[in-house]
């Protein structure tokens, strides 16, 4: 609010700030949005690795009982996922919204980076297990590059 008093404000920032009233506006609707069921399909076929990553954080927080690191991830991961599917509710293009989703790996990343890989003891099966990532999101963009190359 101060930056709109002292400062003139843009469209997109006017547009942006109005997007918060959509918490109240479809209260307690919030799981049959059109954007969480975008975002649910999305993951099936594109974002794939995030759910698996939630997935291995979760067996490794569980097995080790860190019961408040779990609930951080889980909390942090569906807390911001709620606020940009609330924020945009009615759905965008995956071109547009996936920027705004690219804080959900970092939410996964750094967990599986100092919490899960240490666990695996094996270096060959984490060399393994890192280049099979690697190698899925390399194929993965190679066959995805036409779409956004083609807005360039």
């Amino acid at each position: 609010m101060l930056k709109s008093t002292l400062l003139k404000e843009a469209s997109y920032d006017s547009t942006a700030v109005l997007a918060i009233k959509n918490f109240s506006k479809i209260f307690p609707d919030y799981w049959s949005i059109p954007s969480n069921k975008d975002f649910i399909s999305w993951c099936a076929t594109d974002y794939y690795l995030l759910p698996i990553g939630l997935a291995g954080i979760a067996v490794v927080y569980v097995r080790q009982k860190r019961w408040k690191k779990l609930a951080y991830v889980y909390g942090a991961f569906f807390a911001y996922l709620l606020l940009i599917n609330v924020s945009l509710y009615q759905g965008f293009p995956q071109f547009h919204i996936e920027s705004y989703y690219l804080p959900l790996s970092i939410v996964v990343i750094i967990p599986l980076v100092f919490d899960v890989l240490p666990t695996i003891k094996n270096k060959s099966v984490l060399l393994v297990l890192l280049a099979l990532v690697l190698s899925i999101r390399v194929v993965h963009i190679w066959n995805r590059h036409e779409l956004y190359t083609a807005r360039v």
